[in-house]
């Protein structure tokens, strides 16, 4: 069976399509096939047509999605208090998650747990006390791991800076071996 599509359908489907481009985009040379009637409309068609598309911004369909994770916020707040978390080496193989993220996963538990008692006691705190609570539960709960993470991490920092004092000296006595050169073959 044929069913002719008109300009009606074609009107109702493309007022959801916005697209900044002039050039006719494949979905609007297939309709325009489609009401030519040189081809057979696809048995599917008829489903498809009666349900109202999404609106579609093709002028955007390369960005990626950005999604917002609850825990995201409160891995930021664990960074800022542990800059050095930041160098700890992520394995890429394993199925642990690093610190960062135990740290709020275990953190996210304690506030649900918390916002639950206290809609069951019919008591209300703001959000940002329990997420405060929650922290410092969670940062004693976490209290060895946290310590070994400072320890390793002004162990890089000073390790850093011996490297740094070996290259000086090193640099240092590359100019002076050029001065002495130069002392030696005297000026041109």
């Amino acid at each position: 069976r044929e069913f002719n599509m008109g300009s009606k359908v074609a009107d109702a489907f493309f007022k959801h399509v916005k697209s900044k481009s002039k050039a006719p985009s494949l979905l609007k040379r297939l309709i325009r096939n489609l009401e030519s009637d040189q081809y057979a409309l696809p048995k599917s068609f008829d489903v498809l047509s009666r349900f109202r598309p999404e609106e579609l911004n093709l002028n955007d369909m390369g960005q990626p999605v950005k999604l917002k994770l609850p825990e995201n916020k409160l891995i930021q707040t664990f960074y800022e208090r542990y800059p050095e978390a930041r160098l700890e080496p992520v394995s890429l193989q394993s199925f642990k998650p690093p610190l960062a993220k135990q740290f709020a996963a275990k953190q996210l538990s304690l506030m649900q747990s918390m916002m639950a008692s206290q809609q069951a006691a019919g008591r209300q705190l703001s959000r940002d006390i329990i997420q405060e609570e929650a922290f410092r539960q969670t940062e004693e709960h976490f209290r060895q791991q946290i310590t070994a993470l400072r320890r390793r991490g002004s162990l890089a920092v000073a390790h850093v800076h011996l490297i740094q004092q070996e290259e000086e000296r090193s640099l240092r006595a590359a100019l002076e071996e050029v001065a002495a050169r130069k002392a030696v073959q005297g000026p041109r």
